[in-house]
C-alpha cells in the first residue's frame, strides 16, 4: 500500500499532443474511471455525425482543438484532410481540430468519459454493437490472457456482418478446451446477436512495423 501516493488517468493522441486531458482517480471510485477534464489551452468537444455539439450523457465523437492539435500528418495530405478539420461547431467562428474517431460522453459534472472507438461499433442484424464490451466480458475468463472482436464484413471483407473472436490464451495447449469454455460463458453473459460466430486461439496477435494489431493478418481460416 502507498497511500501518499495519487493516480491520474491521462488520456491524448499523439496528434493532438500526449497529454490533453486528466483525471485524479480518488480512493472510492468504484466505476469506470473517466479520462476526466481537459486542461486550460485544450479545446474538447463532443459531436454528433453532423458536427453539431451533443447533450450532457449523449455518446459522441470526441474532438480536440487549442494549442495541442498539430498541423497534420507528414507527406499523407488525404489522411490529414479527414481528421485535421475546420470547423465552427459553436457558431464562433472556424478553428482547427482534431477528430479522434473515439467515442465520449459529457457528465453531468462536467467529466468526460470514454466510450469506445467510432471503428468498433458495428450493426449485425439492424443491432448496433459494440465490439470492446464484448471483449470486455471475454477477458473476464481466467485462462484468457488477451482478446480481441472483429467484424468480419470490414476486417476480412465478408459479405454478411459477422462477429469473429481471436483469444490469447494465458496457458498454450487444450484450445479445444478453451474453446468451449468461452462458448459456455458469452451463451451465460450475452444474448445471440452479440456472440462471435467464429472464436479462435491464436498465440499473439500480429503487429505492424509500429506496433499496432495488423488487422488483416489476422487467421480466419
Amino acid at each position: 500500500m502507498v497511500p501518499h501516493c495519487s493516480i491520474t488517468n491521462t488520456y491524448g493522441p499523439a496528434e493532438a499532443s500526449i497529454g490533453t486531458i486528466f483525471y485524479e482517480v480518488s480512493d472510492n471510485l468504484e466505476e469506470d474511471i473517466p479520462i476526466g477534464v481537459p486542461i486550460n489551452n485544450v479545446k474538447a468537444l463532443i459531436l454528433d455525425k453532423n458536427i453539431r455539439p451533443v447533450s450532457i450523457g449523449v455518446v459522441g465523437e470526441l474532438y480536440l482543438g487549442g494549442v495541442c492539435v498539430g498541423k497534420g500528418y507528414l507527406d499523407d495530405s488525404e489522411k490529414t484532410e479527414k481528421v485535421f478539420l475546420n470547423i465552427d461547431p459553436l457558431g464562433k467562428g472556424k478553428s482547427l481540430y482534431y477528430k479522434t474517431g473515439d467515442l465520449a460522453r459529457w457528465d453531468i459534472d462536467g467529466v468526460i468519459s470514454y466510450c469506445g472507438r467510432s471503428d468498433t461499433q458495428v450493426k449485425i442484424n439492424g443491432v448496433r454493437i459494440e465490439l470492446r464490451e464484448i471483449t470486455k466480458v471475454i477477458l473476464m475468463i481466467d485462462d484468457v490472457k488477451d482478446a480481441i472482436v472483429v467484424d468480419g464484413s470490414q476486417v476480412f471483407k465478408k459479405k454478411k456482418a459477422e462477429l469473429y473472436a481471436f483469444i490469447i490464451p494465458k496457458y498454450l495447449g487444450h484450445k479445444n478446451i478453451l474453446i468451449n469454455k468461452v462458448i459456455k460463458y458469452l451463451n451465460e453473459q450475452l444474448p445471440i446477436a452479440l456472440q462471435p460466430k467464429v472464436i479462435k486461439v491464436i498465440e499473439e496477435f500480429p503487429l505492424t512495423s509500429n506496433g499496432k494489431i495488423n488487422y488483416k493478418l489476422l487467421p480466419i481460416e
